[in-house]
């Protein structure tokens, strides 16, 4: 998987409303960043997802951001989900998202 945010839309209400390719991408990142844990831990449990899963909400995001640039340029791929959805349009995302693209990092549209 090349270095990159991946924003990976996740179900709303049903875990089998996923994509097949998200899924893909949620094993294959070296990061999921996830606005709620403990929804998140349900998903990836359920696809047998053994990947880092760490925490990124509204009121840690001023210093996630910073993290996840830096892993990124050091080539990692993160993951950015939310609750249910897609990151980053009513939810946390959306400033990591504008500071990628400040940084000329490559973002990736999973729906």
């Amino acid at each position: 998987m090349n270095p990159g945010l991946y924003i990976v839309g996740t179900p709303i209400g049903n875990l089998k409303d996923i994509s097949i390719r998200a899924i893909e991408t949620l094993k294959e990142a070296d990061f999921i960043y996830a606005e709620d844990t403990r929804y998140t831990k349900k998903l990836i449990f359920h696809y047998d997802i053994h990947n880092q899963l760490i925490s990124y909400y509204k009121f840690n995001e001023a210093k996630r951001i910073n993290e996840i640039i830096k892993k990124i340029n050091n080539g990692a791929s993160v993951v950015l989900v939310c609750d249910s959805g897609m990151p980053g349009i009513s939810d946390p995302g959306a400033k990591l998202i504008k500071a990628c693209r400040n940084s000329n990092i490559s973002i990736t549209s999973i729906p």
